[in-house]
C-alpha cells in the first residue's frame, strides 16, 4: 500500500531525506484544495463573488501545483511550489478564507518550507511569507474596511507564526547538523571502503605478481614487468632499476614512469646515455642497500646521485623532472646485494604503499636470485662440461647398477667407441674380459665402503698397442645420501712404467759402476795402505818415517772420501738398514776418543769426555752408525780446532721402563761457522767456503751423512756456532734399554777385548787373491804375526790346494778370473774341496761394499768379510775372531792365587812383539808413553779424588791400553781393576795409592832403558 502511494505521488525517484517534506507539501496542497473548495461553495452560498473568485483561484492553483509535483519533482519545481503555496497562504489570510475554513494550515508553511527546501531556502521563503503577512496586517490596520479582525488578534497570529517558524528553523538546523554528521560518517565509511578496496587490489596484484615474476627468465623481463605495473603501487613516480654488475658498480637497466622526451632531455643534460651506464655505489646508497627496507634520502636526488652527476646537472634534473623526494631499496639475497630500486616522487612526504612496495621488491629479489643462481648453475655446468671434455685423462661415470651414464672424449678414444655407443652399456660390456672381474670387485668395494679403490691393469688398445693403466673407482652420493653410482678415472702410466724400468736399469748400472769403481780403487789402495803400514814396521830414519806416515795418512784420507761417497750413494737409494743389537755407550765413546787420540795429541788439544753415570750399561741400537756419527762430528771438531778443547758430552734426558733418551753434545773452540753457511751446513758436498776444502780437506759429506743417520735412528740434530769462538752440535736419540744378562756387562766386553788385544796368533791361512800387490801385503802382514800363509791366484787353484791340504782360515777375494769367490765358496760348502774343508771359516776380502754383494756372501756360505783396503788392526781382529790364540797376561796369571805382585812390572819381549820386533818403534813408543804418563796419572788421580766414577773408568781404559802396549803389564792390571770399579759405580779404597805405586815401580824398572834412549837422542 505504502509503495503504491509513493509511486502515485512520484516519491520513488527522490532521495530518502526529502520524501517527508514533499509528502507534507502534497498534504498541504490537498488540504488547501479542499479548504478552497469549501470556501468557494460557501462564497456562492452567501453570494460573495469576490471571495469565490479568490478561493476558486487558490483551488485551481493548488491542483496545478499538485499535478506539477506529481509529474516531475526537482529543486526548481519544489521552490516554485513552495513559493506559490506561500502566496496562497498570504491570500488566504488577506481575504479571510483561512480564518473561515483553513486558518490552521497557514502555520504549516515554515514546516513545509524547511522540510522541502532545507535551512537556507526554507528560511528565505518563510521569512518572505512572514514579511508579506506583516505587510498585509499593516494594510488591514490602515484600511479597516479590508478586514474585520482587530489588531490584537493579528499580533497574536504573527507571534504564533513566528514561533512556528523559529521552531521549524531549530528543527531544520538540528536535522541539517545530523545530516552533515551522517555525511561525514558516510565519507569515512566510503574512504575506509575505498582503502579496503585499494588494499584488496594491491593484495590481488601482489598475489599474481609473484607468479608472473617467477615466469621471468632474465633481468629484461623483470624490468618490463616493473615498467608495466609499478604505477599500481606508486602513482606519479619515476622508478630507476639498477642491477649489480660487480661489487662496486650498479648498472642502470631501465627507468620507468618517465616519458621518452624527458629521458632524452635528461641524457642531453647529463651528457651521456643514462640507461645502460654504470654508477659507483656511494656510501649513503650502500647503507640503504644493506638496510633492506625503503629508505628516504634526506638529501634527495643530490645525495643519491653524488659523485655520478655534477651539481648543476642535478639541479636541472630536479627542475625538469619536478622531483621532490628520493627513496632507495636494496634488492638483496641474505647478505648479497643483487641490485637496487630508486624511486623519485613528484610529491613531498612519505612514499605511499611502502609496505606493498617492499613486499613487491622482495619478490623481485627472490626471482632475481633465482635467475642469478640458474645462470651461475648454467655457467658452472658449461664450465664443468668444458672441463670434463678438456681433461686429458679418461673419465667415466655410472649409476648404482654400474650402467654407463657418460664419459669424456678421452675415454671414447681409450675404448675406441663414441659416446652413443657407451651410454647405456654396463661395465662388463665396456671393458675386456680379463679386466672385468677385478673392475667389478673394486667397483662394488667402492660403493660398499665409500673408499676410493685404486688398481693397476694392463690394457690392449684398439690399435693393437699395450698400455698400462691405473684405474680409480670412487662412489658418489645423491642428495638424499644414498649411493648414486661410480666415478672412474684412468691414468696412463705406460711412460712412467717405462721410465721406471729405465731408472731401475740406470740405478742398477750406477750400483754396478760404484761396485766396479770401488773394487778398482780399493784394490790399488789396499796395496798403498798395506805397504805403508808394513814400511812403518821396518827400521826407518826420521825423514823416511815422515814420508811413510804421509803416504799412509793420504791413503787413509782417500779411503774416508771413498767411504763417504759410497755411504751417501746408499742413503740416496735407501739401501742402508740399521742394526738393533745391544752395545755399551761407554765403549763407543772410548773408541772415538782412541781413534782421534793421535790428532788431538798432535794439536795439543784437550779432549774431554763426559758420560752421565745414570745411562744404562747396555742399550739396543746400531753401534756402528752411532760411532760413525760421533766420529764424523768429533773428527770435524778436531779438524777445525787449533787451540782449546774438544768435548763429547752424553746426558740422560729421561727414561722409562723400556726406553732411554740420550742427548749428545759435541763442542769445540775452533774456527766456528758463519751465518751464511749455517742454512746449507747439512747439504751434501757443502763446506764453509772454498778455502776450507783446500786447507782442511774433506768431501763435504760427513755432516750430511751424519744428519741422515741421526734421523734414521729417530733423532734430530741442531747446531749453534759463533765464528772465531767455536761450535756446538747437539742431537737426541731414544734407545731401547737392554737387559743386564750375564756375560753382557761392559766389564766383560772390555776384559775380553783387552785380552784379545794381547793374544798371540797361530795357525795356517790360505789367501786366495789374483792381485799380486794385495797378495804380498796380506802375506807380509800375516807372516809378521807368525802365521803360516799359503796363496792361490784364483778359485780353481784354491780348490785344488784344499783337496790336498787343510787350513784354519781362508781369506777369499770375490772378484777373480775363471771361478770367482762366490762360486769358489759355494763349491767348498758343497764339499767340492773335500769333506774336511767343508766347514772351514771363509772371510771375503773385497773392495765391494754394496749391500747386494754382502748379502750374496751370506747366501753362498761366507762367514765374514773384510773391506779393502785392509788395515793391520782390522786384519788381526778378524783373524783373532776365528783363530784361538793365547794371552800373555793370561799365561802370567794362569796359576792359582795369582796377584799383582806375580805379574812383571815391565816385559820388554812382550812390548817388542807388539811392535813387530821393531826396536825403533819400541823406543819411540816408550819415550812417548813416558811423556804422556804424568798427564794420564794426574787426570786419573783427579777423577778418583772427585769421585767421578765414569771419568775414572774412561781414563783408566785409555791409560791401560797404552801401558800394555809398551809392556807395563802390572800397571795395566791395576788400571783394569780401576776401570772395572768405575763402570760398576764403586771405586775400591786404596786405588789411588796402588796407582801411584805401580807407576813408580814402572818408572824405576825402565829408568835405565829411558836414560839410554835419551843419550842416544
Amino acid at each position: 500500500m505504502l509503495k503504491s502511494v509513493e509511486s502515485f505521488l512520484n516519491l520513488t525517484s527522490i532521495p530518502p531525506g526529502k520524501k517527508e517534506g514533499v509528502f507534507v507539501t502534497y498534504l498541504v496542497l490537498i488540504v488547501s484544495s479542499l479548504n478552497s473548495l469549501a470556501a468557494s461553495v460557501k462564497a456562492l452560498y452567501i453570494s460573495s463573488y469576490l471571495l469565490f473568485t479568490v478561493e476558486f483561484a487558490v483551488l485551481i492553483l493548488s491542483i496545478a501545483l499538485f499535478l506539477r509535483l506529481r509529474k516531475k519533482i526537482d529543486d526548481r519545481s519544489l521552490r516554485v511550489s513552495i513559493g506559490l503555496i506561500g502566496i496562497l497562504f498570504v491570500f488566504l489570510v488577506a481575504f479571510g478564507g483561512a480564518f473561515d475554513a483553513g486558518y490552521i494550515w497557514v502555520f504549516t508553511y515554515p514546516v513545509v518550507a524547511y522540510l522541502v527546501l532545507g535551512m537556507r531556502y526554507g528560511t528565505y521563503f518563510t521569512l518572505s511569507v512572514f514579511s508579506l503577512m506583516i505587510v498585509e496586517f499593516c494594510i488591514c490596520d490602515f484600511f479597516p474596511q479590508l478586514t474585520r479582525w482587530p489588531i490584537l488578534f493579528r499580533f497574536w497570529f504573527s507571534c504564533a507564526y513566528l514561533s512556528i517558524m523559529i521552531t521549524s528553523f531549530l528543527y531544520e538546523r538540528a536535522r541539517y547538523k545530523s545530516h552533515l554528521d551522517l555525511q561525514e560518517k558516510n565519507k569515512s565509511i566510503q574512504g575506509a571502503l575505498a582503502d579496503i578496496q585499494q588494499k584488496e587490489e594491491l593484495f590481488r596484484f601482489l598475489s599474481t605478481s609473484s607468479l608472473k615474476l617467477m615466469a621471468s627468465s632474465d633481468e629484461k623481463e623483470i624490468y618490463e614487468y616493473i615498467n608495466d605495473n609499478f604505477e599500481k603501487l606508486a602513482p606519479e613516480s619515476i622508478v630507476v632499476v639498477n642491477f649489480v654488475e660487480d661489487n662496486n658498480w650498479l648498472k642502470v637497466f631501465g627507468i620507468s614512469g618517465i616519458d621518452d622526451e624527458v629521458l632524452n632531455m635528461l641524457e642531453s643534460v647529463a651528457g651521456f646515455r643514462v640507461v645502460g651506464s654504470r654508477f659507483l655505489i656511494t656510501k649513503e646508497v650502500s647503507k640503504c642497500l644493506r638496510n633492506g627496507t625503503i629508505t628516504r634520502h634526506e638529501g634527495g636526488l643530490a645525495e643519491l646521485a653524488a659523485g655520478n652527476f655534477p651539481d648543476e646537472v642535478i639541479e636541472q634534473i630536479l627542475l625538469s623532472g619536478d622531483i621532490r623526494s628520493a627513496f632507495t631499496m636494496g634488492l638483496r639475497y641474505r647478505d648479497t646485494v643483487l641490485g637496487c630500486i630508486h624511486i623519485l616522487s613528484h610529491h613531498d612526504g612519505d612514499l605511499p604503499n611502502a609496505d606493498a612496495i617492499e613486499l613487491f621488491f622482495m619478490q623481485v629479489s627472490a626471482v632475481l636470485q633465482r635467475i642469478h643462481t640458474e645462470k651461475a648453475m648454467h655457467n658452472h655446468l658449461h664450465f664443468q662440461d668444458a672441463l670434463f671434455s678438456a681433461m686429458p685423462n679418461p673419465i667415466l661415470y655410472t649409476d648404482a647398477s654400474m650402467v654407463m651414464l657418460g664419459c669424456n672424449p678421452a675415454f671414447e678414444v681409450l675404448v675406441g667407441k663414441s659416446e652413443k655407443g657407451i651410454i647405456g652399456n654396463t661395465i662388463e660390456q665396456m671393458w675386456p674380459e680379463y679386466l672385468v672381474p677385478a673392475l667389478v670387485d673394486k667397483s662394488r668395494d667402492a660403493m660398499d665402503t665409500g673408499v676410493c679403490q685404486i688398481f693397476e691393469a694392463r690394457f690392449d688398445m684398439p690399435d693393437g698397442t699395450t698400455r698400462y693403466l691405473v684405474l680409480r673407482m670412487a662412489a658418489y652420493k645423491k642428495a638424499n645420501g644414498t649411493v648414486g653410482g661410480l666415478i672412474g678415472t684412468v691414468d696412463d702410466i705406460t711412460d712412467v712404467k717405462n721410465a721406471t724400468l729405465v731408472a731401475e736399469n740406470a740405478n742398477r748400472a750406477k750400483s754396478q759402476f760404484l761396485a766396479n769403481m770401488s773394487h778398482e780403487i780399493r784394490t790399488p789402495l789396499n796395496g798403498v795402505i798395506g805397504m805403508s803400514e808394513l814400511l812403518l814396521t821396518t827400521s826407518l830414519d826420521v825423514e823416511q818415517m815422515e814420508y811413510a806416515s804421509t803416504i799412509k795418512t793420504s791413503a787413509g784420507s782417500l779411503l774416508t772420501v771413498l767411504n763417504d761417497i759410497l755411504d751417501f750413494s746408499k742413503i740416496e737409494v735407501d739401501k742402508i738398514t740399521l742394526e738393533n743389537v745391544p752395545f755399551e755407550i761407554y765403549k763407543i765413546v772410548e773408541d772415538v776418543k782412541l781413534i782421534l787420540a793421535f790428532q788431538t795429541e798432535k794439536k795439543k788439544l784437550d779432549f774431554r769426555v763426559e758420560v752421565d753415570s745414570t745411562i744404562p750399561m747396555s742399550i739396543y741400537g746400531d753401534p756402528g752408525r752411532l760411532r760413525q756419527v760421533l766420529l764424523n762430528l768429533a773428527g770435524n771438531a778436531v779438524k777445525f780446532t787449533n787451540d782449546g778443547y774438544v768435548a763429547i758430552r752424553i746426558m740422560n734426558c729421561g727414561r722409562d721402563e723400556n726406553a732411554v733418551t740420550l742427548r749428545f753434545e759435541i763442542e769445540d773452540t775452533g774456527i766456528g761457522i758463519d751465518e751464511k753457511t749455517m742454512p746449507n751446513l747439512f747439504q751434501p758436498f757443502t763446506q764453509a767456503d772454498q778455502s776450507v776444502s783446500r786447507r782442511y780437506g774433506g768431501s763435504g759429506l760427513g755432516l750430511s751423512i751424519s744428519k741422515r743417520f741421526i734421523e734414521m735412528m729417530g733423532g734430530n740434530i741442531q747446531v749453534s756456532s759463533v765464528p772465531g769462538q767455536g761450535s756446538r752440535f747437539v742431537f737426541t736419540i731414544t734407545f731401547i734399554s737392554a737387559s743386564e744378562e750375564p756375560g753382557m756387562s761392559i766389564e766383560h766386553v772390555l776384559e775380553s777385548q783387552e785380552s784379545a788385544d794381547f793374544a798371540i796368533l797361530s795357525g795356517s791361512i790360505l789367501v786366495v787373491e789374483d792381485n799380486e800387490v794385495n797378495t804380498a801385503v796380506i802375506r807380509k802382514m800375516l807372516q809378521k804375526d807368525g802365521l803360516e800363509v799359503t796363496t792361490a791366484e784364483d778359485g780353481q787353484e784354491c780348490i785344488e790346494i784344499l783337496k790336498t791340504k787343510s787350513f784354519d782360515l781362508i781369506l777369499m777375494d770375490l772378484h777373480m778370473p775363471k771361478i770367482d769367490g762366490y762360486q769358489t765358496s759355494q763349491i767348498i760348502r758343497l764339499g767340492g774341496a773335500g769333506k774336511n774343508n767343508q766347514r772351514i771359516p771363509i772371510v771375503a776380502v773385497t773392495a765391494t761394499v754394496q749391500e747386494e754383494d754382502l748379502s750374496r756372501c751370506t747366501s753362498v756360505g761366507i762367514d765374514d768379510y773384510l773391506i779393502k783396503p785392509i788395515q793391520i788392526d782390522q786384519l788381526k781382529s778378524i783373524i783373532r775372531k776365528y783363530l784361538q790364540g793365547t794371552s800373555h797376561v793370561e799365561e802370567v796369571c794362569m796359576e792359582t792365587g795369582c796377584n799383582n805382585r806375580d805379574i812383571p812390572v815391565f816385559d820388554r819381549n812382550y812390548a817388542m812383539k807388539n811392535m813387530a820386533d821393531d826396536d825403533e818403534i819400541f823406543k819411540e813408543a816408550l819415550l812417548l808413553f813416558f811423556q804422556k804418563m804424568p798427564y794420564y796419572q794426574n787426570e786419573l788421580k783427579q777423577a778418583l779424588l772427585s769421585g767421578n766414577v765414569t771419568d775414572s773408568a774412561i781414563i783408566a781404559h785409555t791409560f791401560k791400553g797404552a801401558a800394555r802396549t809398551v809392556g807395563a803389564l802390572r800397571l795395566g792390571v791395576v788400571l783394569e781393576q780401576i776401570e772395572k770399579s768405575g763402570y760398576s759405580g764403586i771405586i775400591e779404597a786404596g786405588s789411588e795409592q796402588l796407582l801411584i805405586r805401580s807407576v813408580d815401580d814402572f818408572r824405576k824398572e825402565t829408568e835405565a832403558v829411558i836414560i839410554e834412549l835419551v843419550k842416544k837422542l
